[in-house]
């Protein structure tokens, strides 16, 4: 299916249609994009700091040249495109264990299952929201969250904490979330996704020192 972006035209795969939820259409929006879906022999960059998308070459180690060059002040993490369709790294909230988190642009808070934090889970309830079948999100709030990703720890103002993550119905136990990164922390930084057989995601995160 091609699909028109400003000058570019780039054609899609496997492009699903659904009845689009309230309050989506009320929006007027009319469809979402997924990022690792646009090319699939190339790299393909969603910087969330200047909201662009670009597509930055074709190769592992061209792209991670780019990278590094591109943003020399950030810290290069690496996650995994998974099998499912999702895009994932390793998270921990400290003392707890890291599990399997996404990458989530449409989360407004980043989230997690309550089992994963280890611990007893005691805030403020509130509504995160409405997922794509339009039911009531119920979460946690937590304040001021340590999140640890790799060599980075990064400030969770208000994280959420709910019963599960939904997961894609076909994904493999090594990639069944247990956290979503939502845009609270993603803002900012970049995403480098490359190609399905090379199978990494690239996350460059400002350096905090």
């Amino acid at each position: 299916m091609p699909v028109d972006l400003e000058s570019s035209s780039i054609m899609l795969q496997e492009v699903v249609a659904i009845d689009g939820p309230e309050p989506f259409r009320d929006w007027g929006v009319g469809g979402f994009l997924s990022p690792q879906a646009l090319a699939v022999d190339a790299t393909v960059l969603l910087d969330l700091a200047t909201d662009r998308i670009d597509i930055v070459g074709d190769e592992s180690a061209t792209a991670v040249a780019d990278l590094v060059r591109r943003f020399d002040n950030s810290v290069l993490l690496e996650g995994t495109r998974h099998a499912a369709g999702t895009l994932g790294i390793h998270v921990r909230v400290p003392p707890a264990r890291p599990v399997v988190a996404i990458f989530d642009t449409g989360a407004a808070e980043t989230e997690f299952a309550a089992d994963a934090l280890e611990t007893t889970v005691d805030g403020v309830v509130r509504l995160s929201g409405k997922g794509v079948g339009g039911s009531e999100i119920r979460v946690t709030i937590l304040k001021d969250q340590d999140l640890d990703i790799g060599t980075v720890q990064l400030r969770v103002p208000n994280l959420g904490v709910r019963d599960e993550i939904p997961a894609p119905h076909d994904a493999a136990e090594s990639e069944i979330p247990r956290a979503l990164i939502g845009m609270d922390v993603l803002r900012g930084t970049a995403i480098a996704i490359t190609t399905p057989d090379q199978g990494s995601v690239w996350w460059c995160v400002p350096n905090q020192g």
